[in-house]
Parts: C-alpha cells; sequence; structure tokens
C-alpha cells in the first residue's frame, strides 16, 4: 500500500482493494463513520461562484442534525447562524464570508483562505475524527504555518482528532504536531509511531542523529527515501518490527477488548442534546443522512439554480453563441421557406445538428461539478439523486432556452411559417433530450474534457451519417443497418418531416412534386421497402437493450414509422 493511500482508506473513500480493518473507539467501522469523520481533500473542491458563508452553511445544513421545526424556529436559526459565523471568525474567514470562493478563473479569495474555507467544511460537520490529505499543498511557508496552527486550536477547543498526511514541514510547522508516523514509500510500511517529541531521540539512539541546523522532518523523510544516497529504510523497518510493533499491536488489541462509545452511541448523544432543547430531529440518529431527501433536493436545487444565476458570464455566453450561430446559419439558408419542401430538408437537418452538438459543450462543466458530487456524496450530505435531478432540470432548461432562441432566429431568416414551429421544436427537443443523455453518459465515465470530447466522436459520427439523409436505408450496407436504426436523428427527422408536410396531396395531382407529401414519400419510401423485413428483428433487439429511457422513445418512433407503412 503506498503511504499516500493511508488517508483515503482511514476515510473510507478508497475505492479500489486493500486489506486491513478500520476501527474508532475499538468499533469497527460500519454505515455511520461517515457521519463521525470528515475528509478534507488535498485541493480545494468547491464551486468557484459560490459564497464563503454559503459553503460552510450548505455543508452545516446537511450534516449537522436538526430540528423539524428549525424553519419556524427562531432561536434554532439563531442558533444555527451563531454556528457558522463562530467558525468563520476562529479561522480568520469573517472579513471574507461574503467573497467568492473563486478559482483560476474566477475572481476570490486567496489560496491560503480557500484552504482554510475547506478546513472549516470539515470542521463544521461535526465530525470528531478529521482526515486531511496534505493540507499544506500548493500554500506558502507562511500560509501552510496557519492553516496547521489552526487546526491545532481546533483540536483543543473542539475535542477533534486531526489525521494529517504531510510532506517536508517546516520546523515550526512540524512542532505543532502531538503525534509522528512515518512511513516509507512505496509500499508503506512503518518506521516510528509515537510521540512527535521523542522523536529525534528516537532516532538518536539508533545512531541517526539529526545534524545541527537541519529541519529534523526533512531528515526523517531522507533516511526512508529510496532515493536519498543515506536512505536507511530497511535499518529503520527491520528494528520498528522487532522492538515497536508488538507494543503497537497491544494497544490496539486493547482498545479492542475494552471499546468506547460507537459511531451510533455519539451521535445519539449528540441528537438528544439538540432534540431536548429545540424538539424532534428529521432524521433519526441511526440513519447514515443528517437530513431527509426533500431537504437535500431542496438544498442542491437551492444551490445550483444561485450559481446558475451568479455566472451571467457564462448564462451571456450560452445565448451570444446559440444567436451567432442562428445567423450564420440563418444567412446560409435566408429564404428557404420559398423552396419546395424537398429543398428545405437540408435546413431542418442543419438545424437538428447544430441543436445536437450544442450538447457537446456542456461535457467539461459537467465532469467538474461531478468530482464536487463525489466528495459531497462520500461525505454522506446527500443522495446522488438530489444533485442528478437538481442538474438535470436546470442544464436542459439552460440549454433548451439557448437552443429555442437559435431556433426563432433560424426560423425567421428561413422565412418558413411559423405554425411549423411548435412541431419542429417538439422533435428536435426529443432528439436533443436523447443525445444530451448520450454526452451526459460520457461525461459520467470520462476522467477530463478533453478525454470526454474524444470518447464522443465516434458515437457522435454514427448519428450524424446514418440518419436517413446522408446515409440512406436504401444505399447502405445491409450489415450497417442497425446504425441507422439507432441514430435519434433518424427517427426525429422522419416524424419531424411527417409533422410539418403532411397535406395529403395525391400522386396524380399536378402539385404533387412541390408538395409536402412528395418528401414525406420520398423519406418514407426506403424506411417503407425495408422496415416490413427487420421489424421484428429490431423490436427485439430493443426489447434487450437499456437504459430504458432512451429506448422507449425508439421504440415509440419505430411504432409509428411503422403504422404509417
Amino acid at each position: 500500500m503506498p503511504a499516500h493511500a493511508l488517508p483515503d482508506i482511514l476515510a473510507g473513500k478508497k475505492t479500489t482493494k486493500y486489506s486491513g480493518e478500520v476501527y474508532l473507539n475499538g468499533h469497527q467501522r460500519d454505515h455511520l463513520y461517515p457521519r463521525v469523520t470528515s475528509y478534507v481533500p488535498q485541493a480545494d473542491v468547491m464551486f468557484p461562484h459560490t459564497l464563503v458563508h454559503e459553503a460552510v452553511s450548505f455543508t452545516a445544513k446537511l450534516s449537522r442534525p436538526m430540528a423539524k421545526a428549525a424553519a419556524s424556529n427562531r432561536q434554532a436559526r439563531k442558533e444555527f447562524e451563531g454556528i457558522i459565523h463562530e467558525h468563520l471568525s476562529q479561522l480568520g474567514l469573517g472579513e471574507v464570508a461574503s467573497t467568492k470562493v473563486g478559482s483560476e478563473d474566477v475572481r476570490g479569495i486567496s489560496g491560503g483562505q480557500r484552504r482554510r474555507v475547506t478546513l472549516c467544511k470539515g470542521i463544521i460537520s461535526g465530525a470528531y475524527v478529521l482526515f486531511c490529505d496534505e493540507p499544506t499543498s500548493g500554500l506558502s511557508s507562511t500560509d501552510a504555518e496557519v492553516a496547521v496552527k489552526l487546526m491545532k486550536v481546533m483540536t483543543k477547543k473542539l475535542g477533534l482528532s486531526i489525521f494529517v498526511v504531510i510532506h517536508q514541514p517546516k520546523t515550526e510547522v512540524a512542532a505543532l504536531f502531538d503525534h509522528l508516523v512515518l512511513l516509507t514509500s512505496e509500499p508503506g510500511r512503518m518506521v516510528y509511531n509515537g510521540p512527535m517529541a521523542d522523536a529525534m531521540a528516537h532516532y538518536a539512539k539508533l545512531g541517526f542523529p539529526v545534524p545541527d541546523g537541519a529541519n529534523p522532518a526533512d531528515y526523517f523523510l531522507d533516511l526512508v527515501s529510496p532515493s536519498f544516497k543515506g536512505q536507511q529504510i530497511e535499518a529503520l523497518v527491520n528494528y520498528y518490527d522487532a522492538h515497536c510493533a508488538a507494543g503497537v499491536k497491544a494497544q490496539v488489541n486493547s482498545a479492542i477488548a475494552a471499546p468506547g462509545k460507537s459511531a451510533y452511541q455519539i451521535l445519539k448523544e449528540r441528537s438528544d442534546n439538540i432534540e431536548a432543547r429545540l424538539g424532534p430531529l428529521t432524521m433519526p440518529s441511526n440513519s447514515v443522512y443528517a437530513a431527509p431527501f426533500a431537504m437535500q433536493l431542496r438544498a442542491v436545487f437551492g444551490r445550483q439554480f444561485t450559481l446558475l444565476m451568479r455566472d451571467r458570464k457564462s448564462l451571456r455566453t450560452d445565448f451570444l453563441t446559440a444567436i451567432v450561430k442562428a445567423v450564420i446559419v440563418g444567412i446560409g439558408f435566408f429564404d428557404t421557406g420559398s423552396n419546395t419542401k424537398l429543398q428545405q430538408m437540408p435546413f431542418l437537418f442543419m438545424c437538428i445538428q447544430m441543436s445536437v452538438l450544442s450538447g457537446m459543450q456542456s461535457m467539461p462543466a459537467l465532469i467538474a461539478e461531478r468530482q464536487i458530487m463525489k466528495f459531497e456524496c462520500s461525505d454522506r450530505l446527500y443522495r446522488e439523486w438530489a444533485f442528478l435531478i437538481s442538474t438535470f432540470i436546470l442544464d436542459n432548461i439552460v440549454s433548451q432556452l439557448a437552443n429555442l432562441v437559435f431556433l426563432v432566429l433560424v426560423f425567421a431568416f428561413s422565412r418558413i411559417p411559423y405554425s411549423s414551429f411548435p412541431s419542429f421544436w417538439l422533435w428536435q427537443l426529443l432528439v436533443v433530450l436523447v443525445t444530451d443523455s448520450m454526452f451526459s453518459a460520457i461525461a459520467a465515465v470520462a476522467k477530463t474534457g478533453a478525454q470526454a470530447q474524444k470518447i464522443a466522436i465516434p458515437p457522435l459520427i454514427f448519428i450524424l451519417l446514418f440518419n436517413g439523409f446522408f446515409i440512406t436505408l436504401s444505399g447502405v450496407q445491409e450489415w450497417m443497418v442497425w446504425a441507422i436504426y439507432i441514430s435519434p436523428m433518424f427517427w426525429g427527422l422522419q416524424e419531424m418531416v411527417s409533422a410539418l408536410y403532411q397535406d395529403f396531396t395525391p400522386k396524380g395531382s399536378p402539385d404533387y412534386p412541390r408538395s409536402g407529401q412528395f418528401v414525406i414519400d420520398q423519406c418514407m419510401r426506403h424506411v417503407c421497402a425495408l422496415f416490413h423485413a427487420r421489424a421484428n428483428i429490431v423490436v427485439r433487439v430493443f426489447n434487450r437493450l437499456t437504459p430504458a429511457n432512451v429506448l422507449c422513445v425508439f421504440r415509440a418512433w419505430s411504432q409509428m414509422a411503422f403504422k404509417r407503412t
């Protein structure tokens, strides 16, 4: 096990396999463990447009036991706000409470202050044990010392136990810690486990005294670093195994034999205290979550809506991009409404294609939000569904409004009667919902925005090429017909043409070549010729595929096309 993986394992964040057991107060880790512990990641994972007090308040609201009457109970509200203010003040964040957290692209608080906000979120959750993964990483020596001093104060004032992974702390910072656990790099083997104040004497006893003027922490790390010329890894590991390991193991066994309070007992004691003062709580003490799902959904939806409205630059960009696209496409298809219905087909296809492509730009933002959701859900602040529902609703509202602006403008340029617009918009909406779901699924598995773009290209090529317009059913190889059948653009375009151009002009009429019925017959001719022979096969394939939400739409479209034949 690499040494750097230890905080992730202890905090229950490690997803890969590992061996061993984790105990808290002599009790094996259980489902309530995340509610009495908290994890501070190496990076400050927060939305850049959220305010400092909002970030802290959000965590407190969903992690601390709340009375059912908290919304209407003045005492409960006052107590909650007092807790927020107290923690912000103690961590030196009172003056920046109404400032954005910020990022590389968004102006906000400094890096040191951002680190303290992350620490504040971990502390205000009410956790009794705090796991910090390199909390001083990326900070100046001054900011690093301030952060560790604040952690030291919190341990004394709140009775917290803070477990910190730190590399190369300066002498003043190292002296603030009470206990030192020193591991080799890979694999992580123990070489020291004892009081920080006794470490220098221990190493001197082994024949490795700290040189004059050297930083003791740096010297300790050099001795267990494989790249250091004078490393003493095997000697230190062997000594620990022979003389220290048995004593540590005896302490562990003793703690297991006489356990302290369990996670449930800790939570029950705290909940009883709050309930005695403020009334019944929203959730029982043995619940994995401190807040019910309805409260989670309100909190997450409210935060996402606030952030959406606050990020005006992004909103302006979305709608300005839609307008620019509409002008370019509109100029290219200007007055296409005066052409024959068949000549209008490229315009319809281009509108759907542009709407589909616009969904790709949301993937980088989805990946960034996914990382935040991952940390918050692992801390049991809320269920994944609360975040998914909120982002699905808000993201689709914004994207479809931008799409609507685009379509309204291109229709104005094309001079196609607006009486056709409702049906046109409905079918393109269904197609875009399906393709946006595909992009969301890709964003859920990709690690970066660039990787998501690469993964999205092959399925997007299928959708844009095998759609009955560029590659038709009559022209495609028989073994590739399935590619057209699974393309949402194919079914959307077929139904759009039927909805817009159905005028029942008979074939013998002189107006038939310019009629909408002629376009429908041309589009459907290839479908009719091949669909009967393959309808049962396609339906059987659809019955076996998942997810159902996409395939139900495809199935409905296939049934409508079959009835028309």
